[in-house]
This record gives C-alpha cells, structure tokens and sequence, in this order.
C-alpha cells in the first residue's frame, strides 16, 4: 500500500490518526464497546433475517450449480489420488469408536415402524410369494411323483395300492387328484391367512433377537465402510457422471441436474410446514440473541483476541488514508 498522504491542514485528530499505536488503540477502544453491547443495540436481527431471506433467487442459484457441479464432477477422479487409506485412516479413533458403537446398537422398532412395515404392499407380495411356494414345494414332494415316490406314492403301492388293482383302477388317479385339490386350496389358504401371518410377521420383528441381528448387520456393514478407501465407496454407492461419456452428454446432464436442485430448493421454501419452522425459529433466534452481547457468544478471550487483531489489521491502513485526504481535513475544520 502506497504510503499516507500527508494532511493538508494540521489538527490533533488528524495528527493522532497518522500515529499507528493511537488508531491501533482507538479501533481497540471500539470494538471493545461493541462486544459489550446488547446485539439489538446495533443489529436488528429481524431486519438481517428478512435480508437473508430475500438471497435466494432461484436462476442465481440455478447458475451457481451450473458452475459448481461440473467442479465437483471432475474432482470425484480426483478421490482415486487420496491412496489405499481405508475409511477408518480418515477418522480419529475416538469417533470411530463412537460410529462402531452405534451401529452395535440393539434397539427395539417402534409399533409406528413395525406397523408401517408389515402393512407395505411389498411386505404383503413377499411373504405371500414365499408361503405359497414354501406350500408348492411341500405338496410336489408328497404327490406320487415326487421325490423317492411321495407320501400317496407309498400309500399307492400299499393300501391305495392293492385297492387300485381291486377295483381295477378306480383308485388309480386319488393321488393326482388330491395333489391337484391341494394345489387349488394353496391360494386360498395364503389369501385368507395373510393378516394373520402378518400379524405374526410384525411380533418377531418386535422382539430382542430381531433387533440383536439388526445391530449385527449395521456392524457389519459399518466395519465394510470403515475398510473401504473413499474412492472405492464412491464407485460403488456414489452417483455421478461417467467420464467416458461425451461433452455433450455431459453438459446436458448437469443443466438437468442443476434445474432438478434448484425447483426443489424453491419448492421446499414454499412448503408451509417449512415456512412454520423458520418462523419459529426466527423468533426463537431474535429471542436468544438479541440480548445477548457478541463476547457472551463467542465466550473465548482468545478467539476475540484474534478477531481484533484482524479487524484492526484491515482497517488501520484505511482509516489512515483517510485521515489524509482533504476532505476529512475540511470536517475537521468544519466540526473540531
């Protein structure tokens, strides 16, 4: 920075600006007054809400991510730079105890989340699927040509068996025609059971084993995660654009990508409930700051410290220059 000019009319304030350890010491004076001060003494917190509010402007936001997702396409290849270092190397080791420790968790489900469980449609289609070919299975092994014979072939060449030849034949087919009467019976069965089965479904996820094994697999899944290096989950979980694919295909994507982020981001600020919450918390923010003082918030003699220092590190120089310039003489003479 180019040297101060010299004032053009003396005055001790002008005289004492040009000192560095009287500004230092008046920028120090100030702020000081300021972190004792009430914030809504010289910040209307409800003014600056409403400002921040009106930042967001969904083509500016559009453009950002125009600009930004192309950025963070390219740096994923870059994930394949960071080495073999698995997930854990990432993490100190008390928060991969603490991660480990909560997957290992056993919790119960609630009765609202068994309920929705067992009464989604596919909850419904599987375990119907599976009962009714468990039944299948057991009756093709019972038929007389199932497996080593079947339960009516044995009964045909005993009893059954030496009534056919009796009556000619006349018993000939009672196999076939009961495996084909069990058959038919099978789907009305499952249909007719289901609310009990799911019923019953919904009690053994309700139980401590089912939670035990629960913990197991979240531990299990964790311990994947925690031994995986980064690039290898991106490849595996991640969602991102393939680098083989031409500029054009690319450019595309992104633009519908950024559009898809940007409608979603102005719907969710349109949402009632959401606008119920900001406002709740905007008062509960106006509530909890406003008489508050910046030092009872940051509540850190050395975080001030330093937060003075650059203050007055930024605005030494220029409130120098302007103690230089004519027209601050000029107020001097008008007003001191």
């Amino acid at each position: 920075m180019s040297p101060a000019k010299q004032p053009s009319s003396s005055h001790p304030l002008i005289d004492a600006l040009h000192q560095e350890e009287a500004t230092h010491r008046l920028l120090d004076l100030s702020l000081e007054h300021l972190l004792d001060l009430p914030i809504e003494s010289w910040l209307d917190i409800e003014v600056f809400y409403e400002s921040i509010q009106t930042v967001y402007q969904p083509q500016v936001a559009k453009q950002l991510l125009l600009e930004w997702l192309p950025r963070l396409i390219e740096s994923s290849s870059d994930l394949s730079e960071l080495g073999g270092r698995p997930l854990s190397g990432w993490l100190t080791p008390d928060l991969d105890a603490e991660l480990r420790s909560l997957a290992a968790r056993a919790k119960l489900l609630t009765a609202s989340r068994i309920q929705e469980f067992v009464t989604h449609p596919l909850t419904h289609h599987i375990t119907q699927a599976f009962v009714e070919e468990t039944l299948q299975r057991f009756i093709q092994r019972v038929k007389p040509s199932g497996e080593g014979g079947g339960l009516l072939g044995v009964a045909s060449r005993g009893a059954l068996g030496w009534a056919s030849k009796a009556s000619r034949g006349a018993l000939s087919g009672i196999g076939e025609q009961l495996q084909g009467h069990l058959g038919s019976l099978t789907k009305d069965f499952v249909n007719a059971s289901m609310s009990v089965l799911l019923e019953q479904l919904g009690q053994i996820i309700g139980t401590k084993e089912v939670a035990q094994r629960l913990a197991e697999a979240q531990l299990s899944l964790y311990d994947e995660f925690r031994g995986t290096p980064p690039s290898q989950l991106f490849q595996k979980y991640g969602i991102w654009l393939n680098k083989a694919e031409d500029e054009t295909s690319v450019h595309t994507a992104v633009q519908e990508w950024a559009e898809l982020i940007s409608d979603w981001i102005s719907s969710l600020l349109e949402l009632p409930e959401l606008e119920s919450l900001a406002g709740k918390v905007h008062q509960d923010l106006i509530t909890a700051l406003s008489q508050r003082t910046p030092r009872d918030i940051i509540n850190d003699n050395d975080t001030i410290e330093n937060i003075k220092a650059q203050i007055s590190t930024s605005l030494r120089p220029i409130i120098t220059n302007i103690a230089s310039s004519d027209s601050f003489a000029k107020w001097c003479d008008d007003y001191l």
